[in-house]
């Protein structure tokens, strides 16, 4: 299924589900949602709703009222939709929910001898929503927001969705909508209090074994997943083909199962990742599409507005690009989805190499954010932004992500911020979206397969060796091809490439902090033509009420963080949410 949301009142049932269930369905239906399903019992509502593709049947009922409905998408023991649901209801109990052969991005809810339960993937990339006193959740974060009177803005979370991309912890940007955390399963029966999940990654320890060894041992696990891939989708999924390791790595285990894919790329003709995938493309006649999203139309003011609008809430409010653009982006996913394919994403990938840049040794949480997490400028926000804590709260999160009780962290702990905190949030967002039009999967973010590589040695994964040779190993054919990392996959990085990210390995996370903010200062002083006053004017106030009062935003020249602030103003003017004066 697209979409759900679940109302759920206390064990007197004073409180009627009208309101909210009416607030919820104009909302979804503002969405492109419709013909929906809907599951009943004393203390709850339940409304789910089709993928927008209108692909599968994530339901499955039983006797008695039990049923068992996923949102998102999940393979459970090689089989997907309402057969998936069946097998897993079948092995599902409270003490020991289904785990093995269990893959994908969703959320389940299901009713088992009378009893209401809702949880969601173990890395909890699917996003569910809920308001502050646990009686709406949704996977609809403009759907539970709808139903406040007047939203409160969380500040921090503003601050992190304008310089990151993505709020995290279970904040986002208004004080009474909370993310859903993956670690528990939530009874909704008598006490809402939530259930740990046993087993935890935080854990994990890097193993002693050869790099062969660990090579089989992950591929081992990746076969698994894209063995059930395979065989629920053949060759309905969709892939993107670039010049980096990730989708390189996509594509050969897809053609080791035997699928043909349909392959994609974006960008313009002289793109180094569009290059390589022409080159590719040419001897291994893979039909690639190449798209150019740069050579859109010019859209007039009104139909900016519309497309504004549409972006809005399609995309469920604050995507991480943010909403204003040509509308190439919605169509693009849309057709990717067309006709039940699944949308595989090679993201994550990183799993296998060394993301932060980081040499092999501890951190402390303080240091980790100036190295990724300060893509900021202070001196573009007001009196309002404290830097200190801004890092304070943020580091908090961190820590509570990896289950590390002290501000040093681990080497392994830092491995892990980037699937536990990192995907689960930034990625997770993207990939929920996609959820709500058809089904995707972004495999490398996988309970299993991330259990797997934070066994691997760092020294394994510098210079992106360990992935490269996943590659080998796979395809050596696919492996063959150049990069636009300016090496094959066969033969490796060359000493120029190598003192390129020791060079970067050695720079230290006190500097780095500081690289964006010269990088900000010396970008021109442009704006695409969607992000100008004259087509702000047509959807909104253009002198910023509220993220004026947080950032000085004309003088940000960096049109990524701009089109996030027009977007919260956008929101926040359309919800009339409560003023940060």
């Amino acid at each position: 299924m697209g979409a759900f949301y679940l109302v759920r009142r206390d064990e007197n049932c004073s409180t009627p589900f009208s309101g909210s269930s009416e607030l919820l369905s104009k909302q979804l239906a503002s969405q492109g949602f419709e013909n929906p399903q809907r599951f009943g019992g004393r203390n709850f509502e339940l409304v789910v709703y089709p993928k927008q593709n209108r692909s599968g049947g994530n339901v499955a009922k039983f006797d008695d009222g039990d049923f068992c409905v996923c949102v998102g998408t999940l393979l459970y023991r090689g089989q997907s939709g309402s057969s998936a649901l069946s097998l897993y209801y079948e092995d599902f109990s409270p003490q020991s929910p289904p785990a093995s052969r269990l893959y994908g991005a969703f959320c389940v809810i299901i009713r088992k001898n009378g009893k209401l339960f809702l949880l969601l993937d173990r890395l909890g990339v699917y996003k569910v929503y809920r308001n502050r006193q646990g009686s709406i959740w949704s996977s609809s974060f403009l759907s539970v927001a709808g139903t406040l009177e007047t939203p409160q803005i969380n500040e921090q979370a503003v601050y992190e969705f304008v310089f990151q991309g993505a709020t995290y912890g279970n904040e986002t940007v208004f004080q009474d909508v909370q993310i859903v955390d993956g670690d528990f399963l939530y009874p909704f029966d008598g006490s809402l209090s939530p259930m740990a999940r046993t087993g935890s990654l935080c854990n994990s320890q890097v193993s002693g074994a050869s790099m062969a060894d660990l090579t089989g041992e992950s591929l081992s696990v990746l076969r698994d997943f894209y063995r059930d891939i395979a065989g629920c989708f053949g060759d309905s999924v969709d892939t993107a083909l670039s010049g980096g390791y990730d989708s390189r790595l996509t594509l050969a285990l897809l053609k080791e199962q035997g699928v043909s894919p349909s392959v994609h790329v974006y960008g313009k003709p002289t793109d180094a990742d569009v290059i390589v995938a022409r080159e590719i493309d040419r001897n291994e006649k893979l039909g690639l599409k190449h798209i150019d999203k740069s050579i859109s139309p010019r859209l007039s003011e009104d139909d900016a507005a519309r497309v504004v609008e549409r972006n809005h809430f399609e995309f469920d409010g604050c995507p991480t690009d943010g909403i204003f653009n040509n509308g190439s982006d919605l169509a693009t996913r849309k057709q990717r989805c067309e006709s039940g394919h699944l949308m595989l994403n090679g993201g994550g990938g990183e799993v296998f190499r060394n993301f932060f840049y980081l040499p092999d040794r501890r951190y402390n949480v303080q240091q980790l954010l100036w190295t990724f997490y300060s893509q900021f400028d202070p001196s573009l926000t007001t009196r309002k932004f404290n830097q200190k804590d801004y890092y304070r709260r943020l580091g908090k999160k961190v820590r509570d992500s990896v289950g590390a009780e002290n501000q040093t962290l681990t080497r392994t702990e830092i491995e892990l911020v980037y699937p536990l905190f990192r995907c689960r949030y930034w990625m997770g967002k993207n990939n929920s979206i996609n959820n709500r039009l058809g089904y995707a999967l972004t495999p490398f973010i996988d309970y299993e397969i991330v259990k797997q590589a934070i066994r691997v040695p760092l020294t394994y994964k510098n210079y992106g060796a360990f992935e490269a040779a996943l590659i080998r190993e796979v395809s050596p054919a696919l492996a063959s091809y150049p990069s636009d990392y300016g090496h094959n996959f066969m033969s490796g990085p060359g000493i120029r490439h190598k003192l390129a990210d020791q060079m970067t390995l050695l720079r230290p996370p006190r500097l780095r902090r500081y690289l964006y903010r010269i990088k900000a200062r010396r970008l021109p002083e442009y704006r695409p033509y969607l992000l100008s006053d004259e087509y702000l004017s047509r959807v909104m106030d253009t002198g910023f009420p509220y993220l004026g009062e947080m950032f000085r935003v004309r003088e940000n020249r960096d049109n990524a963080q701009y089109n996030r602030i027009c977007t919260l103003e956008y929101l926040f003017q359309k919800t009339s949410a409560k003023s940060l004066a």
